[in-house]
């Protein structure tokens, strides 16, 4: 058991990217709040700018009440919204009632298949200069 346990430590510590020590600073330049006190400080802060995050769970859980902050997090840091709506469920006009939010700003893909996701992700990261949700 100790060396499958070796071996994957070998293999992790050779694959995974580590940030935040001296050796290998983040590249985390801002946060965005989830509107919870809580939840934020278990995130070192907030969500963190420029990565992927994707929140899941069982309905009723809060996921689009976190969204709907974060959007407004993100408009006041002049930001660009981008949802990838794997549920085709998404609603601009409800975004724009719950957090204020200009629907114009908002670019929704609903993507087909999983490699659709990576694709459309890399496209809207290629071609913006701004903070992006």
């Amino acid at each position: 058991m100790r060396d499958l346990s070796e071996s994957i430590n070998s293999v992790l510590q050779s694959s995974v990217a580590r940030r935040g020590d001296a050796d290998h600073p983040s590249d985390v330049h801002y946060r965005l709040s989830t509107g919870s006190i809580l939840l934020d400080l278990a995130l070192s802060g907030g969500v963190a700018g420029g990565r992927i995050s994707e929140f899941f769970g069982a309905p009723s859980t809060g996921k689009s009440t976190i969204s709907m902050k974060l959007m407004k997090a993100m408009t006041n840091l002049k930001g660009e919204i981008f949802i990838l709506d794997t549920e085709n469920t998404f609603d601009k006009i409800r975004a724009q009632e719950m957090a204020g939010v200009d629907p114009k700003l908002i670019t929704v893909v609903n993507p087909e298949s999983f490699s659709q996701i990576f694709e459309e992700s890399l496209a809207v990261l290629s071609v913006t200069k701004k903070p992006i949700l």
